[in-house]
Order: C-alpha cells, then structure tokens, then sequence
C-alpha cells in the first residue's frame, strides 16, 4: 500500500506527503482553516480518498485490466466479479455491486461524541 499512496499523493500534487490520510487531513486543514486562504465553499468531491476506499477502487481497477488483457482472446476465461476484486452481490437485486468503504466510515469515537452531542441537542429541545 505504500506505493499506492505515495502515486495517490502525487495525483493530488502533494510529493512531500507519502500517506493519504495526511493528504486527506492536509486538505481539509487548508481548505477549513481560519485564516484568509481558507475557502468558504468547500468541494469535498476532491477530496483525496481514504485507504479503505482507495483499495476497493484499486480491487475494481485490477479486475478491469483483467478483463481488457484478455479481449484478444476470442472466449477468455474470466473470473466472477466478487469481494476480492472489488464487488459484492447485492442478494436482494441480484447485480453486482461496488462496495465504497472496506470498515466503519467513521472512527467509534468520533461516533461516540457524536451520539452524545445529538443526545444533549435532544434533551435541551424537550427541556425549552
């Protein structure tokens, strides 16, 4: 995975950073800021990906180039499209279905702080 996030950083034109979480974290501070550089409208769509994400996206990417290696070939042998390459079935549609994250999307703590601050919301609405 190291190569793939130092290629990943470079994409995003940051070759002093070899990780995508302090990419991710570089972006967010300079975009989210206090001082004047910082942007008001935020565009997270080019934000660059997680880890979790990144693999998954790499898992599809690989199975295509699978396939398009084998085009030449008049009846090739392709493997499924499954979790190892990137995709789970959907049991209720029957399609095949691209899994964006590989773990929770959301430390337990961050989800833990947020439990808690919309339980305090609550509880101030019914106290006013």
């Amino acid at each position: 995975m190291g190569e793939l996030d130092i290629f990943t950083c470079l994409l995003y034109g940051n070759a002093r950073t070899d990780s995508v979480y302090k990419l991710r974290f570089l972006w967010i501070k300079e975009v989210c800021d206090d001082s004047p550089n910082a942007s008001k409208n935020v565009d997270l769509s080019v934000l660059p990906p997680c880890k979790q994400c990144l693999l998954q996206h790499i898992r599809r990417v690989n199975y295509q180039v699978g396939i398009r290696k084998k085009s030449h070939i008049p009846d090739p042998d392709i493997p499924l499209a499954t979790e190892e390459h990137g995709w789970t079935n959907n049991t209720d549609t029957g399609l095949i279905e691209p899994p964006w994250i590989d773990g929770d999307i959301l430390p337990p703590q961050i989800v833990d702080v947020l439990e808690d601050m919309a339980n305090e919301l609550e509880v101030d609405n019914v106290t006013d």
